[in-house]
């Protein structure tokens, strides 16, 4: 469970809530996914008409996902107050974290469909590449919308306009792991259940799994290295990791609803994810229990470029000013114990490449004078006290620290930041008549 979005450019998902609705219905286990998302689209271009997604399930039939519509019972995360209906507009209010406010957006409101991507939909049947994708289990779709709405670039003074919500609810695919009912309780009064494995995975294992099983084939079976390689290209290069793209979640909640006919046992988490708390939503029955995680850049600063690099020149600013203070980048990684020099080693070149900070000899850092303050970094050149247009060098920064970024000589492969994500593994325990 779990879905990565992206676009053609770079888009931050203000909140990402998905909730995953567990039910057994005619002596089947049935699960509903479903995803309210707030977003802002940043370019590069003024505008785009559709989003990616990828998911780590297939559809019950076909090659994409039925949408679900209607659906009040996911409801109970947010409130959605209409401001002008007419034009889409709401305002919506979202339950924050224990002890802190409700995040509240004035949105547009977009309404989706799902199609094939070109690639799927107009691969020739010899095409191995879309052939070993659909091999590996998973749904790779783009998102349109209604009435041909498209999605404008987000602008401060038109906030509620170009911030955006939209929902996406369908049930994927179900595979049974235990066919077979284990039998618990007292000789002669027992009690039959069905256990099956579950996992949520952040929207960057979503990938890394994808890309793992593709290796496999590559490795396994010479005859599919081409078609391996075919598949990256459309999947990766074409999209996911496309130049001048980047997708940040700041606020991901995956909340688990479960109703009086399953239990759910055994979780743990591997990766950045919190645990919220257990709670009943609805006054009557049926009553349904909620437990809800928390992941995303908002919490977990380090898991975001952006954030990473401000924490980076902040500390050389703190403690490298000069050629004799500097640091090396052991030394920052050190300091700020994010958990991957990798990603250190990248926003240190971004910063370097963009001439906030220099190296004075060979592998130590230090700022260039004059410092920035929290506030001006990325918002005023270092040659000139004049504001920078962010339209303009905005899109450099977000394409340095999402993208592959190259200051060092060709002899040493480029660089990527790479999220360590999180990953929800629980058992389902449910009961058959």
């Amino acid at each position: 469970m779990c879905l990565v979005f992206h676009s053609n450019g770079h888009l931050t998902i203000k909140v990402l809530w998905e909730q995953i609705w567990l039910t057994v219905r005619d002596e089947t286990l049935e699960i509903l996914e479903c995803y309210d998302l707030v977003f802002r689209f940043h370019g590069p271009a003024t505008s785009t008409d559709r989003l990616q997604i990828l998911s780590p399930h297939r559809p019950q039939q076909g090659e994409v996902f039925a949408l679900s519509g209607g659906l009040t019972s996911f409801d109970w995360a947010f409130t959605a107050t209409p401001l002008d209906p007419g034009r889409g507009r709401f305002r919506i209010d979202f339950a924050g974290p224990p002890y802190e406010a409700p995040l509240e957006f004035e949105v547009t409101r977009l309404y989706p469909r799902l199609r094939q991507t070109d690639w799927l939909a107009g691969a020739p049947p010899n095409d191995t590449g879309a052939a070993l994708f659909w091999g590996t289990e998973m749904t790779l779709a783009e998102i349109l919308f209604d009435d041909g709405a498209t999605i404008g670039k987000f602008d401060p003074d038109r906030a509620g306009e170009t911030t955006y919500w939209l929902r996406l609810a369908f049930a994927p695919r179900v595979n049974h792991l235990t066919p077979q009912p284990i039998e618990f309780g007292p000789p002669g009064k027992p009690l039959f259940f069905h256990v099956q494995p579950c996992f949520v995975l952040s929207p960057n294992q979503v990938l890394n799994l994808l890309e793992s099983k593709l290796n496999f084939l590559a490795e396994n079976v010479p005859y599919f290295r081409a078609g391996v390689l075919r598949a990256k290209t459309e999947i990766f290069a074409n999209i996911f990791a496309a130049r001048s793209t980047s997708t940040c979640v700041e606020d991901h909640r995956i909340s688990l609803l479960t109703g009086s006919e399953s239990l759910i046992l055994n979780t743990s988490i591997d990766g950045e994810c919190g645990f919220v708390g257990v709670n009943a939503v609805g006054l009557t029955p049926p009553i349904r229990l909620t437990r809800t995680w928390f992941h995303g850049a908002k919490y977990y600063l380090y898991s975001d470029p952006i954030t990473l690099v401000r924490a980076v020149y902040k500390y050389l600013r703190n403690f490298a000013r000069t050629a004799g203070d500097a640091k090396s980048k052991e030394a920052i990684s050190s300091a700020l114990s994010c958990g991957s020099h990798e990603n250190v080693s990248h926003v240190t070149d971004a910063l370097e490449k963009w001439g906030f900070i220099k190296c004075p000899r060979d592998g130590f850092y230090c700022i260039v004078e004059p410092p920035l303050e929290d506030d001006q970094l990325f918002l005023k050149r270092v040659e000139g006290a004049d504001e920078l247009d962010l339209k303009s060098r905005g899109q450099e920064f977000r394409d340095d620290l999402y993208g592959e970024l190259s200051v060092h000589p060709a002899a040493i492969p480029p660089s990527r930041f790479r999220p360590r994500g999180f990953r929800l593994f629980f058992d389902l325990a449910f009961c058959l008549s």
